[in-house]
């Protein structure tokens, strides 16, 4: 397992938070870790990062083109990015309605829509394979265990 490079210390509001056991990426290229940007504790936004699925040889990268991202770096850090950090999660922006909002950045790099839970190994005829490491579910858990309240009472709901 390869590691990313720290993170600058320049954020501009983010928190990384460290994903913890039982969390990861698909393929094990990195560890998995997601981002918060403080602001209101009543008011919260999760944003479950996008991107493509992988469910047989083909789409997970052996026969043809991946479809998905298998690690979290730096084209996912909010605050080195500005493709990611625009709209909803430009605190910064006076026209941006959550710029008030903590907001939580789940990225997405287990190609399982954030939802997988089991580990699948691909084979192809001429002897290639890959394992992928569906995590998404716990993954998208730690972020939410880490960042809303044991009593959501006071949440702003819409």
């Amino acid at each position: 397992m390869c590691c990313t490079q720290p993170a600058p210390t320049d954020t501009a509001g983010w928190k990384t938070i460290p994903g913890g056991h039982g969390t990861g990426c698909a393929t094990d290229a990195t560890p998995y870790e997601f981002y918060v940007h403080e602001g209101d504790p009543r008011r919260l936004a999760i944003y479950f990062q996008g991107g493509g699925g992988c469910w047989n040889s083909r789409n997970c990268g052996l026969d043809g083109q991946k479809t998905f991202e298998n690690a979290v770096d730096d084209g996912d850090r909010p605050w080195l990015n500005k493709a990611v950090a625009g709209g909803i999660l430009d605190a910064g922006n006076p026209a941006n309605p959550l710029r008030e909002f903590t907001i939580v950045f789940a990225p997405y790099c287990t190609a399982d829509v954030h939802l997988g839970v089991r580990t699948e190994r691909f084979d192809t005829s001429d002897g290639k394979s890959l394992s992928i490491a569906y995590r998404g579910l716990a993954n998208a858990q730690r972020g939410m265990d880490s960042t809303i309240p044991t009593s959501v009472a006071g949440l702003v709901q819409f």
